[in-house]
């Protein structure tokens, strides 16, 4: 299970749900549209699935949720890689 700030703990199947659900899509915003290569664009997309785990007792909009934290996520990464060049 994994617990949660408030509510109820998710049960593995659940958990299993939000991944077939979400991570394909996470990964491929990072990837294409950041232009993240592939490891990097599937961590950061394991990394906002934790954080939306730990949210989701409170996210209604699930699916807007995650897509703009990656959207921001995979920003700070790309302008903290372009500021390092």
């Amino acid at each position: 299970m994994v617990p949660l700030s408030r509510g109820m703990p998710l049960d593995q199947r659940q958990v299993e749900a939000l991944y077939a659900d979400y991570f394909g899509e996470l990964a491929a915003i990072a990837e294409y549209e950041f232009a993240m290569p592939v490891p990097q664009a599937e961590q950061l997309a394991h990394e906002v699935l934790l954080s939306g785990l730990r949210h989701y007792a409170n996210v209604s909009e699930r699916r807007a949720w995650l897509v703009a934290a990656v959207s921001c996520a995979a920003r700070r990464c790309s302008s903290g890689a372009s500021a390092n060049e």
